[in-house]
């Protein structure tokens, strides 16, 4: 019946009723004997017409045996999409930094590139994400670029890795870049590892500085920011063409190491000297007044001094030349409310308990903003304002105890070369009586922040001789400075390193041990935690030099101190790095120190 109504349906003719009927008859009955019954003749049949059924009586017939067929799918219409336009995320980074970076909107125009390129899922991995060359005046925001960028990735504006060109004007220092080789003083082995968020001295751009400078943060990229490149000698560049090239390069120690999650920063004040030079010459017979460069005038006179410093294969890698602008008196006034919001973030973060509002008028930020506009001010002259006359004030009332925690500090301008500031609002803070630092105290640490500055500017001789000096300043005052003289002293111990000098190395630590372990007390083990890792650099350096007997001494005594004021340490200090550091001497006493370590709550 069904292949009937189908096949009508199908063809839409009229059949016979005698083709009906003998499609439909059923078979002849049988009688038991196994005869047919005899049959009347039949009618001569006539012809009739069957109309073929509608859908819907075919539904009502039998609705279980009739299938509907699903829909058609809809045609899509071709469309035009605009991909050039920016995605949520590209939108949102790019208001991010206009909020941050006053002035420069190519700049920012290039930040959000290198996101983009960061967020794109089919770049070439084999590529870094993004190279850029920031040129231009000094003091307009070049290097704020990287800052900005790494705060945004990690959430800290000094999350980034800093290449100072002016450093390597001779090849030879190259080394600190990539690692001495083999038969040089400051090989590193291939599979020695270094301790979590201790940076490589030995070779900046290694593998495990990519990872160290994000500041535990989870963002797979890496800032590199490369300052002041004119200044770099012809090698410098040449390793650097394989690096923005391939993205790779090979360590001293034959180590290769991917630059692929990284985003490159160049910053240059090249063409600056002629671009002054044109704006100073006056122009015509008789001519009083300087020329105005425009900006297409000044990209064009650096862009002509980039094609004479740097080669042609060089400059193809840059993927965005952007020239910095002057500022203006506007954005200025901008940056002014960019400082001051930073400086209250920091006082909230950096004082803890102690924090405090601020509260600065319409007055006052003008009276910042004249005053680093004089002489032809910039930022520099900027922040130098606000540290004289905000900074500094403010943390004097907190040193002074006139400053508690919860209050108000309110700062207007009510004439005069300085600001008022009122205080209102009771303090939540338990005042406590503190002595006062001395004056030979005060010479003593500004000595010792000089000296790191020293040493991160691998000013070393420097360094340990401005150390040496507060050394002797603290040694030669009255009173109990043994926590301070064996920071100075570890110190020192790790400036001597630098150099290789590993007698001075040792004495520096040993007496760094001495003054520390007078010093310890219950009390006060957690306050600067240097022991244990007084005790791992001695041992360390002892075990490199070949006494071995003398380094597991040491590092046993390190041990039983551990064991001592376990409770007081609670699995905090430097604690895990002293384990480290005597696992790598005595593997034998590695399965002793993970047990220590878990039972003192201390990350193995």
């Amino acid at each position: 019946m069904l292949q009937l109504i189908r096949m009508l349906l199908r063809k839409g003719t009229t059949k016979s009723a005698e083709v009906i009927e003998a499609t439909m008859a059923p078979p002849p009955s049988v009688n038991p004997n196994g005869d047919s019954y005899a049959e009347a003749e039949p009618e001569v049949p006539t012809e009739i017409a069957i109309e073929a059924p509608t859908i819907s009586e075919l539904t009502t017939i039998n609705s279980a045996a009739v299938i509907t067929p699903p829909p058609l799918p809809q045609v899509c219409e071709p469309r035009e999409v605009d991909l050039y336009q920016p995605s949520e995320k590209e939108t949102q980074f790019a208001e991010w930094l206009n909020e941050r970076i006053i002035g420069q909107p190519k700049a920012i125009e290039a930040l959000v590139g290198a996101y983009r390129a960061h967020l794109n899922p089919i770049r070439d991995l084999n590529k870094p994400i993004c190279t850029l060359m920031f040129a231009g005046p000094s003091r307009v925001g070049k290097t704020l670029c990287a800052q900005r960028l790494a705060e945004y990735f990690h959430g800290r504006r000094d999350a980034y890795i800093k290449v100072d060109g002016g450093d390597y004007i001779d090849k030879a220092n190259l080394t600190k870049l990539v690692g001495a080789s083999a038969q040089w003083v400051g090989y590193q082995k291939p599979n020695e590892k270094l301790p979590e968020g201790v940076m490589d001295t030995s070779a900046l751009l290694s593998s495990h500085n990519l990872i160290t400078s994000r500041k535990g943060s989870s963002a797979n990229v890496t800032i590199v920011l490369i300052d002041e490149i004119e200044k770099a000698c012809t090698e410098f560049f040449q390793l650097f063409l394989s690096i923005l090239d391939v993205a790779n390069a090979t360590m001293g120690n034959n180590q290769k190491v991917d630059y692929g999650q990284c985003i490159f920063i160049m910053t240059s004040n090249l063409g600056m000297d002629r671009v002054e030079k044109e704006m100073s010459r006056p122009i015509g017979l008789g001519a009083t007044e300087p020329e105005v460069l425009n900006e297409s005038r000044i990209g064009s006179l650096i862009d002509k001094c980039m094609k004479e410093r740097f080669l042609p294969e060089f400059r193809n890698r840059i993927d965005a030349l952007v020239v910095f602008s002057h500022l203006t008196s506007e954005s200025m006034r901008k940056i002014v409310d960019v400082e001051i919001t930073d400086l209250e973030k920091h006082l909230h973060s950096s004082l803890g308990e102690r924090k405090f509002d601020l509260e600065i008028d319409a007055s006052a930020r003008e009276f910042v903003l004249s005053e680093a506009l004089k002489s032809k001010g910039n930022v520099s002259n900027l922040k130098r304002v606000l540290n004289s006359h905000l900074s500094a004030p403010l943390g004097t009332g907190v040193i002074n105890n006139a400053i508690g925690c919860g209050q108000t500090v309110s700062v207007t301008h009510k004439g005069g070369d300085r600001l008022s500031f009122t205080i209102s609002g009771s303090s939540n803070a338990v005042t406590q009586s503190q002595p006062q630092e001395t004056k030979e105290v005060i010479e003593a640490r500004k000595l010792w922040e000089q000296a790191t500055k020293d040493y991160n500017a691998n000013l070393t001789d420097l360094a340990i001789s401005n150390l040496q000096a507060a050394i002797a300043i603290l040694q030669s005052t009255t009173g109990t400075h043994g926590l301070r003289l064996a920071q100075l002293y570890n110190r020192l111990g790790l400036y001597y390193s630098k150099k290789g000098d590993h007698t001075q190395e040792i004495a520096a630590y040993i007496r760094a041990l001495s003054e520390r372990r007078q010093a310890t007390t219950a009390d006060n083990v957690t306050e600067l935690t240097e022991l244990t890792t007084i005790y791992g650099n001695l041992g360390i350096i002892y075990n490199c030099i070949g006494q071995r007997e003398k380094a597991r001494e040491i590092f046993e005594e390190g041990m039983a101190h551990c064991r001592q004021y376990r409770d007081a340490y609670n699995g905090g200090g430097n604690v895990s790095y002293f384990l480290f550091r005597y696992s790598q001497v005595d593997s034998s006493k590695l399965q002793e120190l993970f047990e220590f370590a878990v039972s003192s709550k201390t990350k193995p």
